[in-house]
């Protein structure tokens, strides 16, 4: 297993060698540790003690093996944490327990027991899709050369009519499929969530299984480029990448990609989906694989060598500099220091706890566009702002101008759910107020909470509410409603196009 996943993080390095000035960064996993004597500097879900023994099913990953091999006759048998043999030697291949079941493979087929060796599912598929999670009882099977989903009760759920179907690690009830030789994503209803226009959906390598939507994203193939959709079939990050980017695209957290600078003694940073340094690289290195993600705002990095720290998206310092690195307890593997919604931290002289992550304290700020704007040609004065190199528009103001285009869309706003629609090709409802003065002052954003509906179907887009008001970042809307978006960076100027 170590060595599958070794070979795994070396293809990608290679892989981003072909990348100009910034690299792929991965890294090794481990957990936080500190002195007893600031245990007190910390806040604290479950406070440090030599009872608090790590459970690996909590961790953000788990490879935990759950059996044991007879040297006979080369059959394994499941065991409980303590060692304890729970059923016969009869098992074709080792296997591990996630969420207290686990897939094992009998007489050359799958089938799925529980944490006591129970047979849960019997063993009459040609493969069952191991999830890290099981807080819905489905699971992906396969029947000769066709997949489909069924529940813990051995019943059918979705057909065995797919050639292709995964799942996917953020939402258990999402799947990815195909339709001929197209591939989109359904739901345990077969509603299509993503419709079914890629070429393919890139998977992420997880144990012994292939998985999308991690983090909230998913690694799409158009026309032999690549580009990341979320949950709702969302172009995030349109495709146009070519091959030698996928490692940029994996590594998208939270609007973030941990990279690396190779002219820069291999210091690490962060970009956003557009290849620009965010937070400059002056890290030493890219701790804990996936903690150096950014999680809930913060990431942990090394601004010294073996020593840890944890950050903002601004780069900067958030807790005490107390840090240092940790090992798990015996008989745990392959932990990382998210332990459910806090930080697994050893104390030394006490033991193990559950840290409480530290709220981000880095602020935003908005400032009134300067740009000038071009709709079709015409000069317009919008009354917009630049949040970290975007530029945000208010929707209204957006559909009042596009109305009577061939892009124009409808907005409404329903006040008991809080929720925003918009609708294609609709013409605008003036209500009065659109295209008011220009702010200028700096502002300080906050995320918009509004739920938001395109043609009925749930989005997500990146907007902020200034003064009361939504503004959304223009190239997301742009793509949402296919009109062209470029800029002339030698004029200063944004150009809007409903005719590309």
């Amino acid at each position: 297993m170590k060595k599958n996943f070794l070979c795994f993080v070396i293809l990608f390095i290679l892989m981003a060698m072909t990348l100009p000035n910034i690299a792929f960064a991965g890294g090794d996993t481990g957990c936080l540790a500190i002195d007893k004597k600031d245990v007190d500097k910390l806040e604290w879900i479950i406070y440090p003690s030599s009872g608090f023994i790590p459970h690996p099913d909590n961790y953000y990953h788990s490879d935990y093996a759950n059996s044991k091999r007879d040297g006979e006759n080369g059959k394994y048998c499941f065991v409980d944490a303590d060692g304890n043999e729970l059923t016969p030697f009869i098992y074709d291949k080792y296997f591990r327990s996630f969420g207290g079941y686990a897939v094992a493979i009998k007489d050359g087929k799958y089938g799925l027991i529980d944490e006591n060796g129970k047979e849960v599912i019997p063993f009459l598929y040609d493969f069952l899709f191991e999830r890290h999670s099981y807080d819905v009882d489905l699971i992906v099977a396969q029947i000769g050369e066709k997949r489909g989903c069924i529940n813990f009760n051995n019943e059918v759920v979705i057909d065995f009519v797919y050639d292709k179907m995964n799942l996917s690690v953020d939402n258990p009830t999402l799947f990815t499929v195909n339709a001929g030789d197209k591939m989109g994503c359904i739901d345990i209803d077969e509603n299509v969530i993503v419709d079914f226009i890629y070429d393919g959906f890139m998977y992420y390598y997880r144990d012994e299984g292939l998985v999308c939507f991690h983090n909230g994203y998913a690694v799409v193939k158009k026309s032999e480029k690549y580009g990341l959709i979320d949950t709702n079939g969302y172009e995030i990050i349109p495709c146009t990448f070519d091959e030698k980017y996928l490692p940029y695209l994996e590594r998208y957290c939270e609007g973030l990609i941990l990279a690396y600078a190779k002219n820069s003694d291999e210091m690490f940073g962060y970009i956003d989906k557009d290849r620009n340094w965010v937070i400059e690289p002056r890290f030493y290195d890219a701790w804990a694989y996936n903690i150096s993600n950014f999680r809930n705002g913060i990431a942990i990095v090394c601004l010294e060598k073996n020593k840890p720290i944890i950050i903002d998206t601004k780069g900067e310092p958030i807790v005490p500099d107390i840090f240092s690195y940790g090992s798990v307890s015996p008989g745990a593997r392959g932990f990382e220091s998210w332990y459910g919604d806090g930080l697994l931290v050893q104390v030394n002289g006490l033991g193990y706890g559950i840290m409480k992550p530290p709220t981000t304290t880095a602020k935003l700020s908005a400032i009134p566009t300067s740009s000038i704007v071009l709709v079709n040609g015409k000069s317009v004065s919008f009354d917009a702002y630049n949040i970290e190199g975007r530029n945000y528009f208010m929707l209204r103001d957006l559909a009042f101008v596009l109305s009577g285009t061939n892009k124009q869309f409808e907005v409404g706003w329903d006040s008991n759910t809080d929720a925003i629609s918009l609708l294609n090709n609709k013409p605008y409802t003036v209500l009065g107020g659109e295209m008011g003065a220009k702010g200028d002052d700096n502002k300080t954003p906050t995320p918009t909470s509004s739920k938001i509906f395109l043609d009925g179907k749930d989005v997500s887009f990146t907007a902020y509410n200034i003064d009361g008001r939504n503004y959304f970042m223009l190239r997301e809307i742009g793509q949402a409603f296919d009109f062209g978006i470029e800029w002339d960076e030698a004029n200063n100027t944004i150009v809007i196009d409903t005719n590309i």
